[in-house]
């Protein structure tokens, strides 16, 4: 293909040599949301019709995905139904376009509003049989806390999707799909965000050779650093609490906010709960998402790192001076591939700040 990337039709079918007519290809992967696409597509008069707009190849429901091809191998950026077009038509035809719209597989299970109880089952335990039940592999860090059907049972009323985000958000767990390139395997992520692996990538700024321009850096201090959370065993007086909670994640840098900050920010989570594993982790999940208190945003091509940039995974930024060199959490990236190369906007997020922490 002319864009250096790859069009598959179907879940499992072959590259598809007449998407090569593609003018931009655009991937934008985010944690917390699902990976979208856009695919530019040129329109013109073709057998009294117009090209692209009615073939069934680009119709709803179909799936497409996108291919690269990178150091690392070939990387499926994202697999799923097309949701929709977004067309530029002009008169006489000639720079008319149409945007074929989609996001990965992830969105089916936001169709269908469900109403059921988990009995005696971990939060993980309802996730996997979520997975399951959608056909996908599943990648399930267990949770500790067990909601016992004599007391509180873990009950669902939403789509499969926003309760599995939802399970996530309070255990401090991300929560997301991936297609493997060359299985052509769905998996459904539910874990911790992967702190401990090695970087994928390493970036230089200031450096010779550089791998990217300009860097954006922003830190906030002014969020909690732990978290209080408290609440009654349903049917005694005996009291669930779990105190001064911070985060279990691995430091990305020698030094956390609470070690930086004058004096401690506290506070405090209000959920109901019976089990004083559910207390602690909604406590700890909670700490989690409030310790990303630096962010950073550059910019920087696939013929600089030869590495495709993912969300959800470690990477490392040197030149960035003694403070904010060293390992970064992929928080987005933005893949935008033209007939000029392949360029990836890329949002980090920190934990800490300083040389790599434990």
């Amino acid at each position: 293909m002319g864009l250096g990337a790859a069009i598959r039709t179907g879940p499992a079918g072959p590259v598809d040599a007449e998407f090569g007519s593609a003018l931009q290809i655009e991937v934008v992967e985010r944690i917390g949301e699902a990976t979208t696409y856009a695919l530019r597509l040129p329109v013109v008069e073709e057998s009294g019709d117009l090209s692209w707009l009615a073939d069934r190849r680009v119709g709803p429901g179909q799936t497409l995905g996108v291919y690269v091809a990178a150091g690392q191998g070939d990387v499926c950026l994202v697999r799923g139904p097309v949701t929709g077009h977004s067309a530029r038509l002009t008169h006489g035809i000639a720079g008319s376009y149409v945007d074929v719209l989609g996001a990965d597989a992830s969105i089916q299970l936001d169709r269908v509003f469900r109403t059921r109880v988990w009995e005696n089952a971990r939060d993980s335990d309802a996730v996997s049989a979520i997975v399951t039940e959608a056909g996908w592999g599943p990648d399930v860090t267990t949770t500790n806390a067990v909601h016992r059907s004599d007391l509180r049972s873990l009950a669902q009323a939403d789509t499969d999707l926003r309760f599995v985000r939802r399970l996530a958000r309070r255990n401090g767990y991300l929560a997301w799909l991936t297609t493997d390139a060359t299985s052509g395997v769905d998996t459904f992520h539910f874990k911790p965000a992967p702190l401990d692996a090695s970087p994928s990538v390493s970036l230089s700024l200031n450096q010779s050779p550089s791998s990217t321009g300009a860097l954006e850096l922003r830190w906030d201090s002014e969020r909690p650093t732990a978290f209080t959370a408290e609440q009654h065993e349903l049917g005694s007086a005996s009291r669930l609490s779990a105190a001064d909670t911070a985060s279990p994640s691995r430091a990305l840098g020698a030094q956390r906010l609470a070690d930086l900050v004058a004096s401690p920010q506290t506070s405090r989570v209000v959920a109901p709960s019976d089990d004083s594993a559910d207390v602690k982790a909604r406590a700890e999940g909670a700490a989690v998402e409030a310790e990303w208190f630096v962010q950073a945003s550059l910019e920087t091509t696939l013929a600089s790192t030869r590495n495709v940039i993912r969300s959800h995974e470690v990477i490392e930024l040197n030149g960035a001076g003694s403070l904010h060199s060293g390992h970064w959490l992929v928080l987005g990236v933005r893949h935008t591939i033209e007939a000029t190369g392949h360029r990836m906007q890329v949002d980090l997020v920190r934990n800490a700040w300083g040389a790599h922490g434990s």
